[in-house]
């Protein structure tokens, strides 16, 4: 939602003496696994032996979108896609030599390219961590976590589960902090990502083979290779439960699944800046992208809204989670403008209009004798915000001079200035006294004859729109000028 006003007066004033300026924020930075606006899921064939065909499916129904091309590879065993490159990697293994290679794939032509050697293991299935980290599990010689180097295809191993595994499939969840999972023939098992070391473990009531990958719901995947083609399947982490999605027709020998690029939880601001020194009508307008809705929001200020306003000025930080638990931090600060002293010297500040040029406002002092002109022709006493305390100045038939400036101050004071409607004045004078209130367009919207010796006058301008108003008061010849900012 962007911060708009609606009021006319407003919107003339925001024309001619806000500096209002729209701030897009940098992209906060991913705090953990971030759930895909749109993915893409891609499964290779080759298990068989058969050269390797990239293909993408539909994770909805299980059925075969598209194939992408024939690697020209054998013994294909794994399919992993980078997190924040979506580059799509892929695992053989040389039967003849023992040997498993890391490979890059097109995704247009699913041509290969080669990475380098794994090392002395077989790599069953494979998937990256949220942070770019590219984990395999490793068979026959140690059943164990390895992470393999994306950049020269080396192999470390990071511990052994102590057991015996097959059919094997491994996969991150999207949620935040992320877990490693390991489906071993009938069981699917939380792995500690640190050592490799199984945490629990369920068992699954269906039939999956090797190979394992969330979604951006956080839908576990897996599959069967079937008679009539690939059967994809779900099946829950926690309970073992399996779910058949449906079958990709005449898709044969496929050996792992990899959900492709994710959009980021991210977000950016658009700033409403303070237009006036020591005002509180600022405003962030917060956009969120990616991620997976609903959204919470939790404000420095307390607020749990997507935007916030009536701000004053300073910085001001939110954090946005996602459904999955993924979190961003962005700060941004609302700025004011430089507070504008109300007198010069024995000058008194005017908020001099160019006529015909309204964006050119600009503060200029002027003597007290010069004001009433200004005033004439459209100026404003003060600021061009109505910044700080009222500015006043008291004239007798106009030959007033600059150095009873601050008498005037003295003898009368208008208040509260903002306003959100009522006014006091005080009017410490014997005299009887002419009030007059008039708008920026020279109309008289309040007009009354104030007796003598009265105090203190009240005026009540919370029926009229929010803007700037002109202020008269006129003793014995003596005249009083002022304007009156409602809010």
């Amino acid at each position: 939602m962007n911060h708009k006003s609606t009021n006319y007066f407003k919107k003339t004033r925001g024309l001619l003496q806000r500096n209002m300026s729209l701030m897009l924020l940098a992209v906060a930075l991913l705090m953990g696994i971030n759930a895909r606006a749109q993915q893409t899921l891609y499964a290779i064939s080759g298990a068989s032996g058969t050269s390797s065909i990239l293909y993408t499916l539909d994770p909805s129904n299980g059925s075969s979108v598209s194939t992408i091309g024939n690697t020209g590879l054998t013994h294909m065993t794994a399919l992993a896609v980078h997190p924040q490159t979506g580059v799509i990697y892929t695992a053989g293994f040389n039967p003849n030599t023992g040997m498993a290679h890391l490979y890059t794939l097109d995704p247009v032509t699913a041509a290969p390219t080669s990475v380098g050697s794994i090392g002395n293991i077989q790599v069953p299935d494979m998937t990256f961590s949220a942070s770019g980290v590219l984990y395999a599990w490793g068979e026959p010689f140690v059943d164990g976590l390895y992470t393999i180097d994306i950049n020269t295809g080396t192999s470390t191993l990071v511990g052994t589960c102590g057991c015996i595994t097959s059919i094997t499939g491994l996969a991150f969840n999207s949620l935040c902090p992320e877990q490693l999972y390991l489906k071993s023939a009938n069981t699917i098992s939380l792995l500690n990502q640190a050592n490799g070391q199984i945490v629990s473990t369920v068992n699954v009531n269906g039939t999956l083979h090797n190979m394992l990958a969330a979604d951006m719901n956080n839908v576990m995947y897996s599959g069967q290779r079937g008679t009539a083609g690939f059967i994809l399947k779900t099946v829950d982490p926690a309970t073992g439960n399996v779910t058949t999605v449906g079958t990709a027709a005449g898709v044969f020998n496929i050996a792992a699944i990899a959900f492709g690029t994710y959009q980021p939880l991210a977000l950016s601001a658009a700033v409403t800046h303070v237009p006036c020194f020591g005002g509180n009508d600022g405003a962030i307008d917060l956009t969120v992208s990616g991620g997976v809705a609903p959204y919470t929001f939790s404000w420095s200020t307390g607020a749990s809204t997507e935007d916030v306003s009536g701000l004053t000025a300073g910085t001001y930080s939110v954090t946005v989670a996602d459904a999955n638990g993924c979190s961003v931090q962005l700060s941004a600060t609302v700025n004011q403008p430089a507070q504008v002293a109300p007198t010069e010297g024995k000058k008194v500040a005017v908020c001099h209009i160019p006529p015909g040029n309204p964006g050119n406002a600009h503060v200029i002092y002027v003597s007290v004798n010069a004001v009433p002109a200004h005033l004439a022709h459209g100026d404003n006493l003060g600021g061009c915000c109505n910044i700080g305390p009222g500015i006043s100045f008291r004239t007798a038939n106009n030959q007033e001079t600059e150095l009873e400036l601050e008498h005037a101050h003295s003898e009368f004071n208008v208040y509260p200035n903002p306003t959100t409607g009522i006014v006091k004045i005080d009017l410490p004078l014997a005299e009887q006294v002419e009030l007059e209130i008039s708008d920026l367009t020279g109309r008289v919207i309040e007009r009354r004859t104030v007796a003598g010796a009265t105090q203190q006058v009240v005026v009540d301008l919370s029926s009229y729109v929010n803007g700037i108003y002109l202020l008269k008061l006129d003793a014995d010849g003596s005249i009083y000028n002022s304007k009156i900012v409602v809010r």
